[in-house]
């Protein structure tokens, strides 16, 4: 067994170390289409993931949204013939999945419950004004014929509300934007705490992908050779995060803002790409609380085999690896790794790899 990276280093000949990340998998969203991880293998062109940036906005805010759109020779889609639409239809509190099931039915019509974005790989949108009474802790608006509000959405585990996003051609996947809502379930101390100290969410990004061999890690820099049937354990890294706040280390992190910390949150403030902490509006205590994110990355190829669809940093915070089984046949192709925080931040990277004796 043997592998190398063109231009940056030549492996020996050893067996790649085995790592077994938890397993998480993915939800059942009844019989709406979503972005799946119960299977790495890409056989089909298949969208893999939604991006949207920033990955957190405020009511009335832009976004810009990008597919990964891929096919089964391992190679990128354009995607110019993709559609999108934000779902505007508030879904049924009592209804199974993530968006308004006439969001997906009546995909690619002039339907009512859909605002039409455009095609192409990436779309501009803009939220609504109203998007957390729609979709967020506010009461919705009366329907008509009926003299007492909805009740409101309730959040995801990490305290966040989203309006989907559906994309797709001819099939339609739902995605999702995290709209900036904040709590519905502090008093007024509290609440005033979690807005003056709680940073929009950062999508996660890479900042190493490596390569294990012989317990050592060696960078990916370029194409990775590999022999038929080797093993190879791929290692990715992300920024290390603050758990609590520190003036004057370049991150606009939770519970610092323009007042506490100008040198950190002014005009050009940044978060980290990592495992961010982040106030949570917790329900039990009615306090602002520190939490901290996870990271896992969807693992997906279309030739050869991933040991698992996904992993996660519940090892150590700043690491995800995997395993990737190379076919018995030589050929050249792409694996694709998906990285999502718990508020829905994603990005994506690609290795390429050739299989060759």
């Amino acid at each position: 067994m043997g592998f190398s990276i063109i231009n940056s280093v030549t492996f020996r000949r050893v067996r790649a170390e085995r790592v077994v990340p938890l397993l998480l998998l993915g939800s059942a969203w009844a019989c709406v289409p979503e972005f799946s991880d119960e299977t790495s293998r890409v056989k089909e062109p298949r969208i893999l993931a939604v991006r949207a940036e920033p990955a957190e906005v405020r009511p009335g805010g832009s976004v810009t949204l990008r597919a990964l759109f891929v096919n089964e020779d391992g190679e990128e889609e354009g995607g110019e013939s993709l559609e999108w639409a934000l779902c505007v239809a508030r879904k049924p509190l009592t209804e199974v999945g993530p968006v308004a099931p006439e969001c997906v039915t009546e995909f690619g019509s002039e339907s009512e419950a859909l605002k039409v974005l455009g095609e192409g790989p990436t779309v501009s949108a803009s939220l609504a004004s109203d998007v957390c009474r729609q979709f967020g802790p506010l009461s919705p608006p009366t329907a008509p014929g009926e003299t007492v509000p909805g009740r409101a959405v309730d959040p995801d585990s990490t305290g966040g509300y989203y309006q989907p996003v559906v994309v797709g051609n001819p099939e339609p996947v739902a995605g999702r934007i995290r709209a900036l809502c904040g709590p519905g379930n502090l008093p007024q101390v509290e609440s005033v705490r979690f807005n003056q100290g709680y940073r929009p969410n950062e999508n996660p990004e890479p900042e190493e992908i490596a390569v294990l061999v012989d317990g050592n890690e060696e960078p990916v820099e370029g194409t990775i050779v590999v022999a038929p049937g080797d093993e190879l354990t791929i290692v990715v890294h992300f920024p290390a995060c603050p758990t609590k706040p520190v003036c004057g280390d370049g991150l606009c992190t939770a519970n610092e803002n323009s007042t506490t910390c100008a040198e950190d949150c002014g005009r050009d403030a940044v978060g980290c790409l990592g495992a961010e902490a982040y106030l949570y509006g917790d329900p039990v205590t009615r306090a602002a609380v520190l939490k901290q994110e996870s990271v896992e990355i969807g693992w997906f190829a279309a030739k050869g085999t991933f040991e698992l669809a996904t992993t996660d940093n519940a090892e150590d915070p700043e690491v995800v690896s995997n395993t990737w089984i190379a076919p018995d046949e030589e050929l050249e192709t792409t694996l694709w790794l998906v990285a999502r925080d718990d508020r829905g931040g994603t990005s994506w990277r690609s290795v390429r790899v050739r299989v060759e004796e």
